[in-house]
């Protein structure tokens, strides 16, 4: 069977969606399937490219409208590959962007995973637009039950949704250790509205007081680490943060494996990969409740409201200052994560494609 995947970014682009992506097609492949991925050119890279199996073909993309998240960007020729396309399921990736459009145009049976809140408000007129594709699509993938109702409340049929959530390499690939301790970790994309870091980078100077020699290690890269950077000089705590920006897969295992947390603070957040990634290495994990991070995480982290630095500090505390602790909610998660294993996951796409095609 051939399925084509329309997207926006692939590898060596680092994201949740593209690292989830690639990750489920290299296994497709290993089980007989002819996988074609569609994307952006990005600097750098080859237009065509063969990566564990995986056919990839990037193309030239541009700004034509600009929106928050690359929303404006689109990809024109992107479409001849949807029209013409010979494969047996097209799938195409993320609420509300191009690919999803795009994928309307073919003929042959449509998925698409939303890997966002479809209810989250960004622009009012581009809101009431973005919901076309999801609902004449012949599938919808929710990465959550709470993601799955909320697309049902704009108007999806129930019996179109399928929730598969996103996964993870299990164990996780063999990293370094490092003698480095105590480490707050935060990984995340830099993006203040939707990640939090703001809020993390407030709550350090109350940690610092009760663990002084903690550091704070800040990964990825995005467009606000000049105001993450200037929160944290008038904040006086440079001494205590390091920005580390986008980092490779390999150096990334070794901070998860030897962080003594993973503390990400989103006001808004769908699923969270790196949640499944601390789990794996046994991490102990410190967040917010919010969209679908409880259904991912259990009882494997200590969860507290968003935008408060205070809360968030005491916490960070208790579990920096409690071995015990964080011993237990590593455990958990080395646990509830077996549940979030891609080799099983992949069989509920095997299943979902053959039933479509």
């Amino acid at each position: 069977m051939k399925v084509l995947h329309l997207t926006e970014h692939f590898l060596p682009f680092l994201g949740g969606v593209e690292i989830n992506l690639y990750e489920m097609c290299r296994r497709l492949v290993k089980i007989g399937f002819d996988v074609e991925v569609v994307c952006e050119l990005e600097k750098g890279t080859p237009k065509h490219e063969v990566v564990d199996g995986i056919k990839v073909h990037r193309i030239l993309g541009f700004e034509l409208i600009k929106l928050i998240y690359s929303l404006g960007r689109i990809t024109p020729s992107m479409m001849w590959n949807a029209i013409r396309t010979e494969a047996d399921v097209v799938h195409a990736h993320s609420y509300g962007f191009f690919p999803t459009w795009v994928s309307m145009l073919s003929s042959k049976p449509t998925v698409i995973t939303t890997h966002s809140d479809p209810t989250a408000q960004i622009y009012p007129l581009c809101d009431m637009f973005r919901a076309i594709p999801v609902k004449s699509c012949d599938r919808v993938i929710a990465t959550t039950v709470m993601e799955r109702n909320r697309l049902i409340k704009i108007g999806v049929s129930p019996s179109r949704v399928a929730v598969i959530p996103n996964g993870v390499t299990h164990p996780p690939p063999e990293a370094p250790s490092i003698d480095f301790s105590p480490m707050i970790l935060c990984l995340a994309r830099l993006d203040i509205a939707h990640k939090g870091q703001d809020v993390l980078l407030h709550a350090i100077p109350k940690v610092v007081s009760a663990v002084p020699n903690v550091k704070l290690f800040v990964i990825g890269g995005g467009r606000d680490r000049e105001k993450l950077e200037r929160i944290t000089r008038s904040l006086g705590i440079t001494r205590y943060v390091i920005f580390k920006g986008q980092i490779s897969p390999s150096k990334k295992g070794m901070y998860l494996k030897n962080c003594d947390v993973l503390c990400v603070t989103p006001r808004t957040e769908s699923f969270g990969t790196v949640y499944l990634e601390a789990m794996a290495y046994g991490r102990s994990i410190v967040t917010t409740n919010v969209g679908g991070i409880p259904e991912v995480v259990g009882d494997c982290a200590i969860m507290l409201p968003p935008n408060n630095s205070e809360i968030l500090a005491n916490k960070l505390i208790e579990v920096l200052t409690n071995k015990k602790l964080r011993d237990e909610l590593g455990r958990r998660g080395l646990q509830r994560v077996k549940d979030f294993d891609w080799d099983v996951l992949v069989k509920k796409y095997e299943a979902l494609y053959e039933e479509l095609a």
